[in-house]
């Protein structure tokens, strides 16, 4: 059997009942309070645009239809399970982000070439690094400095050249690896709770 679709307007908080056979619902539209759906001889249950009713195998010939506020309700009704085949989701999401309390003096950090020099140890408090490869490195070779854990080397990490700044939202230890031929001095600001 085929999909019928049924729209429902209710004036006001109430019951409609609808006449019809089959044995999924499925809620198109409905208020943000959503819409109780009673199948004759069942629980009245609670549905929200896209959720659906399986009533089972005994089907239904009618259901109540109740809404707590004055909307239009769109419901589609069928034998087989309905699907919509939607791939994006839209949703609110509300977060609070608390900037840092504590802005410290940071300092420059020399790293010698061909080594990995700690530049910033694990702090638990920390909510972010701010980092800077000094713009008069001497004799900077291009992509040779690299930040990155306690494990960075000359392949493995995040390249940054003279002038460029890198933001860490990192807790852990962070390191730079430097194989430009020269010294070269990272600054450091991190910014903690």
């Amino acid at each position: 059997m085929s999909v019928r679709d049924y729209s429902l307007t209710f004036g006001a908080p109430g019951v409609q009942t609808l006449r019809a056979q089959g044995r999924f619902v499925r809620v198109y539209a409905a208020d943000a309070t959503g819409v109780t759906i009673k199948p004759r001889n069942g629980s009245p249950l609670l549905r929200f645009t896209g959720q659906d009713v399986d009533v089972g195998v005994l089907k239904y010939d009618w259901l109540d239809i109740s809404v707590t506020v004055a909307s239009t309700v769109r419901l589609g009704i069928s034998d087989d399970r309905q699907f919509d085949n939607q791939t994006n989701i839209n949703s609110i999401v509300s977060a609070t982000i608390t900037p840092g309390k504590t802005l410290n003096a940071g300092g420059d950090v020399v790293c010698g070439n061909a080594a990995t020099t700690q530049l910033i140890p694990a702090d638990a408090t920390r909510l972010a690094a701010i980092l800077c490869v000094s713009a008069n490195a001497p004799a900077y070779v291009a992509g040779t400095v690299r930040i990155g854990g306690a494990a960075v080397a000359a392949g493995a990490g995040v390249e940054i050249n003279p002038g460029e700044k890198l933001v860490l939202d990192s807790q852990a230890i962070i390191s730079c690896y430097n194989n430009s031929g020269a010294a070269v001095t990272v600054q450091v600001l991190p910014i903690n709770e």
